[in-house]
């Protein structure tokens, strides 16, 4: 053979080679970036990037608690359920004041929403308002007598939360809806939260 043309097919040989060998890396290259970037996006979940208006309304009940559960709560409990001269079986869960709510919401593992809960649930449009009542909070009162926390409401028109009232008082347009905790994930072995991240929940999980 003409040394000319062994040289010649032995680079053509290499050539292709490091050509195949190119391909395979940048190949493996995207495939661990693509791997990489869905970690990164499920760290951006995980860690709390999710908007507060979803997280919100993930944990807040899209309704608020019926008489009849509260009644059904109280009569467990050995308590008067309170009177309801205005309200329906099947209406709201009124005459209730807050230390009343929260035991309710408490006794099914829940509490009680904050204003920011509640307001950015209610902007988002996932609670519903079959009743017109004024919602207990877990928000005390700023600059105010101690013992007062903001009410949200009545309904869904202004997503308001400006009400004060006294945590012993109650009356007939008084109510409340409970919210969830924050959930419990199991994470893959080595994976840490950065701190000051806090797991969100995806809507319509239980």
């Amino acid at each position: 053979m003409d040394p000319r043309s062994w040289s010649q097919t032995a680079v053509g040989f290499f050539s292709l080679t490091m050509l195949s060998l190119t391909r395979l890396t940048l190949t493996r290259l995207s495939l661990a970036r693509l791997v990489l970037t869905g970690f990164v996006l499920g760290g951006f979940i995980l860690t709390g990037f999710a908007s507060p208006a979803l997280a919100a309304s993930a944990r807040l009940d899209r309704t608020p608690a019926s008489a009849a559960a509260y009644e059904a709560f109280a009569l467990k409990k050995g308590e008067q359920p309170a009177s309801r001269p205005l309200t329906p079986k099947d209406g709201p869960a009124v005459n209730i004041d807050w230390h009343q709510a929260s035991a309710f919401c408490k006794a099914r593992g829940k509490r009680l929403p904050s204003v920011q809960e509640w307001t950015a649930a209610c902007e988002a449009r996932e609670l519903d308002f079959p009743w017109w009542t004024w919602e207990w909070t877990l928000t005390d009162v700023k600059g105010g007598e101690a013992g007062f926390k903001l009410l949200c409401g009545p309904g869904g028109d202004t997503c308001d939360c400006t009400h004060a009232y006294h945590t012993t008082w109650s009356n007939e347009v008084k109510g409340f809806r409970c919210a969830r905790p924050q959930p419990s994930v199991t994470l893959l072995p080595g994976f840490k939260l950065q701190p000051g991240f806090k797991l969100q929940r995806r809507a319509g999980s239980p």
